[in-house]
């Protein structure tokens, strides 16, 4: 159903109307402006002044069929990724995809030998001494689906003949105003691992006697393709005057291609101690050789895509807080109609309660089914998913009840305006000038988040997010004047070291609590609790890693395709039909 809202001109004219509809037999509507959806079709609904009857209003009105028939499917095998050895000391993550999607995502981890290995109700091995152990990982809705992996646990070494860098300058370039967010002696450094990170680097500069440093991309490096044909062409004129950089792996192709980034798979293999989980390792790898460097560390923040909300209109019109709905376990595909319906009844006339792309909450609400739209474990494309299609008829609902303009980034003026409550966006954009700036809606700007919703049938343990892309650290090729002493083995080496030690220092503190460090470095985004609540939620255990954002060709070329689904209501397989034989080929190219 839908409700519409009418007002008769001049706004001092008696604004009582009857309501009646063209077809009852496609659409009813009752006194109050609610229109029920009784078989496919198109509708006129007609508003009629009581005080004058020749003073009417007509609203076109598209009946869509709703397929509620999903069922959670009975699960009929579970594949691990990650990695199968292990050092003393050390925990890597072990990721489960449950077959087929909309099986049940919960399981049930176990070790054969605790002595040997740990495991985590999130699949976190831990070594804790030298041997080997199986860790296997069980269907929580049919204990008889299971899979195990041999896990071999390494003695630490400490990896001997240290380089001396003889006090060279290892420069790191980031996005212009961001060096806070990655260099832990910036007095406004984000996250709360600083002193942790802070000690292991000044160890590793005084061990390998080498520096650190961070520094801008110039004006001409702007983000996107510019900022990767910058990259291409330094490095093809051997005049990068930086070793490594931070860039989005959407373009990890278009830099491996042009030879402008350096292989590190066999320094990894050699140095890394197996920490970069698997699906960070995924997102790193172009045709079957690894090219980031790793970064991660414990209480980091996972979640990249979400909605993006404006506090001050949730509390002006006394609405529900949407992450404190997700927190309960309440913020289903039909809780966030319902959430649209109750929200447009008390907006103002030109505000609306959604807006951006309908490309990309079609696909996080895929994500938070557990849907992977493009699998890159079993080289799939699973558009025709029945959770996909049902977030698109969801979608299309919304759209019809209260949609602002359509548009991604900072592109979205209803909400840049803040005539629209939610948008869909990424981490980074609140409080970042080039997308949602601190001060976008004034002085008391503050924003939330909430996750995209789940299908109905589906528990909160089960739902997920996608990793995204995220910021990446690549080494760069055509580097000038460097010493022939300072080799790209030494600086990955050098850089390794850096994050291990990090995690050893995070791992000692008593006072770490992930969810705690979590919260804090979320907090210099969001501006309420319940959001940070749920951000804090997905850790690694509930993510998924789905190229389809930027990694397989791109949302860009979807939103052509798949928007007019929703604004238009064109037919859903239609549109995913028409664009499959380019994702999936492009799917074969970088993965197979």
């Amino acid at each position: 159903f839908i409700t519409l809202t009418v007002q008769v001109l001049p706004e001092t004219a008696r604004q009582e109307v009857l309501w009646s509809s063209s077809d009852d037999s496609i659409a009813t509507v009752n006194a109050q402006g609610r229109v029920t959806g009784i078989s496919e079709g198109i509708v006129i609904i007609t508003a009629t002044s009581v005080a004058d009857p020749e003073i009417t209003a007509d609203y076109q009105v598209s009946v869509i069929e709703q397929d509620d028939t999903v069922e959670v499917q009975d699960p009929s095998d579970i594949i691990i990724t990650g990695e199968n050895q292990i050092v003393v000391g050390f925990s890597v993550y072990l990721l489960a995809d449950v077959l087929p999607y909309g099986a049940s995502l919960n399981v049930f981890w176990s070790s054969s030998d605790e002595s040997v290995a740990v495991v985590d109700e999130g699949g976190k091995v831990t070594g804790i001494s030298e041997g080997k152990a199986v860790i296997t990982v069980v269907s929580a809705r049919d204990t008889s689906i299971k899979k195990s992996m041999e896990i071999t646990v390494l003695p630490y070494i400490d990896f001997p003949d240290v380089p001396n860098l003889q006090g060279y300058t290892v420069t790191i370039l980031t996005d212009q105003g961001r060096i806070h967010e990655y260099y832990p002696f910036d007095p406004d450094y984000i996250p709360s691992d600083k002193y942790a990170r802070m000690s292991a680097w000044e160890a590793v500069e005084a061990r390998f006697n080498v520096k650190f440093e961070f520094g801008e991309y110039p004006d001409q490096a702007a983000w996107g393709s510019p900022r990767a044909t910058w990259i291409n062409e330094n490095a093809a004129k051997n005049t990068h005057t930086a070793d490594m950089v931070i860039m989005s792996t959407q373009f990890l192709h278009t830099l491996v291609s042009a030879g402008s980034i350096v292989d590190v798979t066999e320094f990894y293999e050699t140095y890394g101690r197996g920490q970069l989980p698997p699906d960070l390792r995924q997102m790193g790898t172009y045709k079957q050789k690894l090219y980031t460097l790793p970064a991660d560390l414990p209480g980091g923040i996972y979640v990249d895509q979400g909605l993006f909300y404006n506090v001050n209109l949730v509390e002006k019109y006394d609405l529900d807080s949407p992450a404190v709905l997700f927190n309960r376990g309440e913020w289903t595909y039909s809780r966030f109609l319902q959430y649209v319906e109750d929200a447009n009844s008390v907006l103002a006339e030109d505000e609306t309660v959604l807006s951006g792309s309908p490309t990309l909450y079609w696909m996080g609400m895929s994500h938070a089914a557990g849907v992977k739209l493009i699998d890159t474990n079993n080289l799939t494309v699973n558009f025709r998913n029945a959770y996909a299609r049902q977030a698109a008829q969801t979608l299309r609902q919304a759209y019809l009840i209260s949609w602002g303009d359509v548009n991604v980034d900072e592109h979205v003026t209803s909400f840049q305006e803040g005539k629209s409550i939610f948008q869909s966006g990424e981490f980074w954009f609140p409080k970042d000038s080039t997308r949602f700036a601190a001060d976008m809606w004034g002085e008391n700007t503050r924003f939330g988040y909430v996750p995209y919703p789940r299908p109905d049938n589906l528990t909160k343990s089960e739902t997920r997010t996608n990793l995204g892309v995220g910021p990446a650290y690549m080494m760069l090729t055509g580097v000038a004047n460097r010493p022939a002493y300072v080799t790209n083995e030494a600086i990955y080496r050098a850089w390794t070291e850096i994050v291990h030690g990090s995690i050893i220092n995070i791992q000692n503190d008593p006072e770490f609590d992930i969810d705690v460090t979590m919260k804090r470095t979320a907090a210099f985004k969001l501006d309420e609790d319940a959001s940070l609540e749920a951000i804090a939620f997905f850790k690694r255990d509930k993510l998924l890693y789905d190229p389809i954002i930027y990694g397989v060709v791109g949302y860009a070329q979807m939103i052509p395709n798949f928007d007019p689904v929703v604004t238009e209501g064109r037919d859903y397989f239609e549109a995913v039909d028409s664009v499959y034989s380019i994702f999936y080929t492009t799917l074969l190219e970088l993965y197979g």
